[in-house]
């Protein structure tokens, strides 16, 4: 959008931005994703519509995150009645998020999930090698 550019250069012939089109696409950038008319200006058309189209997915996420968050407030809030005393059914963050599992999973450490999973692997390993050799075979 450089001097008002559709295409950047060495891609052929310019084509000049109508002065309404390039007026609301400043203003949209300025709304949406930058504060720079500066930075705006050195975009061609295919950053400005990227950067716009992952404005609109982060304003997505966003949504997600704040039904995750109004669900899990009300889940807080649930309880559960034994006898005459009253319980929550959540009792510790660990119930709903383990953060430390979460972390080193991120940082590439093992965590319990993969050594399930090599476990099962394992296990289907031994199944097919066990039938390849002609163990029975429980069909259902």
């Amino acid at each position: 959008m450089g001097e008002h550019e559709e295409s950047g250069k060495g891609r052929g012939k310019e084509k000049q931005i109508e002065p309404l089109l390039y007026k609301d696409l400043i203003i949209e950038g300025l709304r949406y994703f930058s504060e720079s008319i500066k930075e705006l200006e050195r975009m061609n058309l295919v950053d400005f519509y990227t950067m716009f189209t992952a404005f609109r997915l982060r304003e997505i996420d966003k949504k997600k995150d704040f039904i995750e968050n109004e669900l899990l407030k009300r889940k807080l809030k649930e309880t559960e009645t034994k006898g005459k005393k009253t319980y929550y059914v959540i009792n510790d963050i660990k119930d709903i998020f383990d953060y430390e599992k979460a972390e080193r999973k991120v940082l590439g450490e093992k965590t319990e999930d993969d050594n399930t999973f090599d476990r099962l692997r394992n296990i289907a390993i031994n199944v097919r090698n066990y039938e390849k050799k002609g163990g029975e075979k429980n069909e259902l």
